[in-house]
């Protein structure tokens, strides 16, 4: 039996490759992924989601058989795992940005403490001239 690439298979891999590129490609992701190292890795992972994507795009409306749409659906379940894994990597960015953004906000509490303890010790010191 022969099948037609475009079937629900083939729109899967499509959606899941448009939603790891689209969502997850972003520059947020970007700079996180440089500053942490993995910049090299993400670029070759937005590469293969390009090849993926010329191939079903070159295939769409040709006819295939049993054995590449049964390759097609092993994609799909890779790409699924692929997603899950991005997601994963997201959470752990906006993890890291949580936390970056706490030590900073401790940084600025520090930082006002010493400058009321500054104040304070220039207030002292003034009163204790006037005395």
């Amino acid at each position: 039996m022969m099948w037609l690439v475009g079937s629900v298979v083939d729109t899967a891999i499509g959606c899941l490759v448009q939603s790891i590129l689209g969502s997850f490609f972003t520059k947020q992701m970007e700079a996180w992924t440089h500053e942490i190292g993995l910049a090299e890795d993400i670029k070759k992972l937005e590469l293969e989601m390009k090849a993926v994507e010329r191939v079903l795009a070159a295939a769409e409306g040709r006819s295939i058989d049993k054995p590449l749409a049964q390759s097609l659906g092993s994609l799909r379940e890779l790409l699924y795992d692929a997603e899950d894994v991005m997601d994963e990597l997201d959470y752990h960015r906006l993890k890291h940005q949580i936390e970056k953004g706490e030590h900073l906000l401790l940084l600025r509490r520090l930082s006002f403490l010493v400058k009321a303890a500054v104040l304070l010790l220039k207030k002292e010191a003034t009163r204790g001239r006037a005395n």
